[in-house]
């Protein structure tokens, strides 16, 4: 087995979930265990890396997950977010992290989607960053947070936001840009690409597969209330709260449609947690540091864009060997909404800073 072809089982296999007999303990101990065994079996010129040493982290790797699942279940919370802090912070050169820059173009702009409600087709931007403070009570479980607790929910794309919201109908969704305006950095658990492996990250990639095969698996019983593929994910974001230089996770979404052929990368989404909650004296709606690291822009929908200015329908030409020339239209930027993220971003002068002390917004 080389690399390359155990990404792709791995990008193959993480869409599956368990079934109905099995415990979710016992299959992501299974699934880690079988990818163990496919990293001994690696023989690769190309990446050529320190097996021995990456096979013992991710051992050690598979034991904390085990340890933090078997805690959770006897109700020791405590413990099992301490069994995943203390390796997360002893292991920082040996799992991907992800600085999100504002000077890198691919990583300025994020999107974020709400439903509409009777009477709001659109919201303005306090009503599209995370949920208020004073609010934390509609905050319900989701799978990088508890309830209560508000997190900021962020995606590269909006069709990563609306397989997240389980694909609303164009008519019933807004959406809002988000631009990067301050560095920060994040645990990087999306599923890697095959192009995506650099040969000075083979190792750190492999040390972080377990923690994303953990985090991402689909939901078998989504009207439950209780969800255990939520549990890693959900220790991964308490055990970063107090951490100064990790602020959030990123992930790829479960939810994705096969019928979507886009880059996965599309899909890339970033979870980050309240770090600044307030205390009595203070009357802040939202966290401090997260208002800091982006801009945001006024929310839109569908129909609202229709009408202002159709959307258009493109065709490029694209010549065969043959000599034929053929028409598509399936590039993700001609799609409605590749064509909708270019219209928000063309607004980025009229991007707001959010002043966490009150709903009013600083241009």
């Amino acid at each position: 087995m080389i690399v390359k072809q155990l990404i792709e089982k791995i990008i193959t296999e993480i869409k599956d979930k368990r079934n109905n007999n099995q415990t979710f303990e016992s299959f992501i101990s299974e699934r880690i265990g079988n990818y163990i065994e496919d990293v001994r079996k690696i023989e690769d010129l190309e990446f050529p890396f320190n097996k021995e040493k990456v096979v013992n982290k991710i051992i050690e790797a598979k034991e904390v997950i085990d340890g933090a699942l078997r805690e959770y279940s006897r109700a020791n919370l405590i413990k099992s977010i301490e069994y995943i802090k203390e390796y997360v912070n002893n292991n920082n050169d040996n799992l991907l992290t992800w600085e999100i820059s504002k000077d890198i173009i691919l990583d300025q702009y994020w999107f974020r989607m709400r439903k509409q409600e009777d009477n709001h087709p659109v919201f303005p931007a306090d009503q599209m960053f995370h949920i208020p403070f004073q609010l934390r009570t509609k905050v319900n479980t989701q799978r990088y947070s508890l309830p209560g607790y508000p997190c900021l929910y962020v995606s590269r794309s909006i069709w990563g936001c609306w397989e997240e919201m389980h694909e609303p109908k164009l008519s019933e969704f807004c959406v809002s840009c988000l631009k990067v305006v301050s560095n920060f950095t994040v645990l990087d658990l999306r599923i890697p690409r095959l192009n995506d492996i650099l040969k000075d990250k083979v190792e750190s990639t492999f040390c972080t597969l377990p923690f994303v095969i953990a985090s991402s698996v689909p939901v078998l019983l989504p009207n439950d209330n209780f969800k255990p593929e939520y549990i890693i994910p959900q220790l991964l974001m308490l055990a970063l709260v107090d951490n100064i230089n990790i602020v959030g996770c990123s992930y790829t979404s479960t939810l994705r449609n096969d019928f979507f052929k886009w880059d996965l990368r599309l899909l890339d989404n970033i979870a980050l947690p309240v770090q600044c909650v307030p205390t009595k004296e203070d009357k802040n709606e939202f966290c401090s540091k997260l208002t800091s690291y982006f801009t945001i822009s006024d929310g839109t929908n569908y129909e609202y864009e229709a009408i202002r200015e159709p959307f258009s329908t493109i065709f490029l030409k694209i010549m065969e060997k043959d000599g034929h020339c053929r028409d598509t239209g399936l590039e993700y930027p001609n799609s409605y909404f590749g064509q909708m993220e270019e219209r928000l971003k063309a607004n980025s002068n009229h991007f707001k800073h959010l002043d966490p002390t009150k709903k009013e917004i600083n241009n």
